[in-house]
């Protein structure tokens, strides 16, 4: 869920004089019928999430698309989310890729993503790998895990590009490096094989391991299998490894709102 507070309540907050529900809606409702393109935004993700007053999609929507207008890059962002989702309505993918675009081409990390996937399934727009890819390095290059994954996935199957294992192995790493258990699954299975770099089974295994940790249930079985190539002693300092190691952390990036 992502959420914005207009410039008031954040005043408000930051002088240490909490207003209440209530008294927030009522100054964000106040603020967005005066045309603040921040609080039609606040206002609108308000009704989408039933956050202080009841869930309504039909106002959320007004309220959205009115901030919207005015360049108001989360607006943008939810609308695309409410087509995608059919929320308020049928869902429609060439209303979401249409409000997504606006929203990445602002910057906006998750629309960017979200832009990439609708071109490799061809929802709302044609099918375009070379598309695709493109959001995906933007996303990608704002620390997004998910689109860093599936630039090693495309760079694997050679969609949008030549195949290229050294590619693949270099955006599951830094997938993987951020946490995520997909990235570190194929990285895993990267080792394995020897694809794109040397085979080691060691390292193989500390990757199944840290994705296995995280609900990842293909590495289950391909760490009993690696783990019989192992001895004792390997196995025990990649466990070791596995116990210290902790993702990258990464800052989020600004999007102007």
């Amino acid at each position: 869920m992502r959420k914005t507070l207009c410039l008031p309540i954040l005043m408000a907050l930051a002088l240490g004089a909490m207003p209440s529900w209530a008294d927030q809606v009522a100054e964000v409702m106040k603020l967005a019928v005066q045309g603040d393109a921040g609080a039609q935004t606040d206002l609108g993700v308000r009704y989408m999430y039933g956050d202080g007053i009841p869930k309504n999609y039909v106002n959320a929507s007004k309220w959205l698309r009115r901030a919207a207008e005015q360049g108001n890059v989360l607006a943008e962002f939810n609308l695309g989310l409410m087509n995608a989702n059919g929320e308020g309505g049928p869902v429609n993918y060439g209303e979401a890729a249409k409000w997504y675009k606006k929203a990445a081409v602002r910057g906006d990390m998750q629309a960017r993503l979200n832009l990439a996937l609708m071109y490799t399934k061809g929802e709302g727009v044609p099918r375009n790998y070379r598309e695709a890819a493109y959001w995906f390095r933007l996303a990608a290059g704002q620390g997004d895990a998910a689109a860093q994954f599936h630039l090693g996935v495309m760079s694997l199957n050679g969609e949008g590009a030549e195949q290229s294992y050294t590619d693949a192995e270099e955006w599951f790493r830094k997938a993987a490096l951020l946490g995520d258990p997909a990235a570190q699954y194929h990285l895993g299975l990267l080792y394995l094989g020897g694809h794109g770099v040397p085979e080691d089974h060691q390292a193989a295994y500390l990757w199944f391991v840290l994705a296995a940790q995280q609900g990842n249930e293909a590495s289950l079985s391909l760490m009993d299998q690696v783990e019989s190539e192992l001895t004792k002693e390997q196995i025990a300092a990649v466990q070791q490894r596995a116990a210290e190691w902790r993702p990258v952390k990464t800052s989020k990036p600004k999007t102007r709102s």
